[in-house]
């Protein structure tokens, strides 16, 4: 989630969009704030944390 956000972010931002962005984030944020956890609790629950390197 974090990539598709930032990916539209660039994109606003070249087509000078910032406001319309902005406007989607704010009206989406609850949705956007759940899918971002699922996916986290996916791969947190299928791959593990993440594990320092020895």
């Amino acid at each position: 989630m974090q990539g598709l956000k930032s990916e539209l972010m660039v994109t606003a931002l070249s087509c000078s969009a910032q406001d319309r962005y902005n406007a989607f984030v704010t009206k989406f944020r609850p949705k956007l704030a759940e899918e971002e956890g699922r996916l986290d609790r996916y791969f947190r629950s299928n791959y593990g944390g993440r594990q320092s390197p020895a």
